[in-house]
């Protein structure tokens, strides 16, 4: 087996360690809380001898050879998992169908502050991590679902928002 190595013009060396970086990279990404980082992978485990950019491309060709699809998954893709639980649950059809409508008009909102849509998956930033936002989106409508069934003064703000809201969609 190690004589499959020796020879160079079956697999360089060079090509072989930007390989073990990259899949070592991806393992991390699937089996870590947290994952190792490029530029540690850059410079602590590469020594300097491959960019960072260089090892994510190899990641990608990785990804490509065993045919793996790499659709992020969006804030949508959450929230209709999300309402999809509310759905199971014994719950009024229209009382669900104001929180779905005013769910996805907060997370198209959401959509347009640049901050909320960078996902950085590490520990300080889980909090705009799409899930976190397509729940808080629900918790929000479930809020003011029940203030509207209460009838006072900020229901009929929401009444009225909610009204703009079909005509946007």
């Amino acid at each position: 087996m190690s004589g499959d190595f020796d020879d160079d013009s079956a697999c360089p060396a060079e090509s072989l360690h930007l390989t073990g970086l990259a899949a070592m990279s991806l393992a991390s990404q699937w089996v870590d809380y947290f994952p190792l980082t490029l530029p540690v992978l850059e410079t602590r485990v590469g020594h300097g001898r491959f960019r960072a950019k260089e090892i994510a491309g190899r990641e990608s060709e990785i990804l490509n050879v065993i045919g793996h699809d790499m659709d992020s998954t969006t804030v949508y893709d959450f929230l209709q998992s999300f309402v999809a639980d509310f759905e199971n649950k014994e719950r009024n059809e229209e009382e669900l169908s104001r929180v779905r409508e005013l769910a996805t008009y907060l997370c198209m909102m959401a959509a347009l502050d640049y901050t909320l849509l960078v996902y950085k998956y590490e520990p300080i930033n889980k909090a705009r991590s799409p899930a976190v936002l397509a729940a808080g989106s629900i918790y929000l409508a479930v809020m003011c679902e029940r203030q509207l069934n209460t009838h006072d003064s900020v229901s009929v703000s929401w009444v009225k928002m909610r009204q703009q809201t079909r005509d946007v969609m």
